[in-house]
């Protein structure tokens, strides 16, 4: 299965690859025509378990090659991988969350669509500061929607 970069998306273009690979996870959002548009972070964990082939003008792109574009893009994207990556390999669905938080977990089984994400996860370096007033913002706001907090300090 083959995508093409796309800025700081992946598109699989082909309609019978995009339903496998969507089917197969929930990983990025179907597109009218029958296309897939992949986070940069779901390309990089689908090439680095071999299930996705990535092009850019011309060439094939390793999962560094992936792993370096995003780190131009977005400041943190090397630590929010390896949270993204350890969650996926134990078998939970992850999607990208609106900052400040990182990610949105789906209990195993679980689907976007017809599932509530369980959780909200806060990727953070241990080497950055560490913001307290902001933690307990983000303690109210997911207990308001009935959310658990998850602090992933890598």
């Amino acid at each position: 299965m083959s995508g093409r970069l796309t800025g700081e998306h992946v598109v699989v273009g082909d309609q019978t690859e995009a339903s496998q690979i969507h089917n197969k996870g929930s990983y990025g959002v179907p597109q009218s025509g029958g296309g897939l548009k992949l986070e940069l972070m779901e390309a990089v964990y689908l090439v680095e378990s071999g299930r996705l082939a990535v092009v850019s003008e011309g060439s094939e792109l390793s999962a560094g090659d992936l792993l370096r574009t995003g780190h131009k893009s977005s400041e943190g994207f090397e630590v929010r991988y390896l949270v993204y990556r350890e969650l996926r390999q134990r078998g939970y669905i992850v999607k990208a969350s609106a900052p400040p938080l990182d990610f949105r977990v789906f209990p195993r089984g679980g689907s976007p669509n017809k599932t509530p994400s369980k959780w909200w996860v806060a990727a953070i370096s241990e080497r950055s500061t560490f913001d307290l007033g902001a933690l307990l913002k983000h303690l109210d706001r997911t207990s308001d929607v009935r959310k658990s907090l998850l602090l992933a300090v890598v």
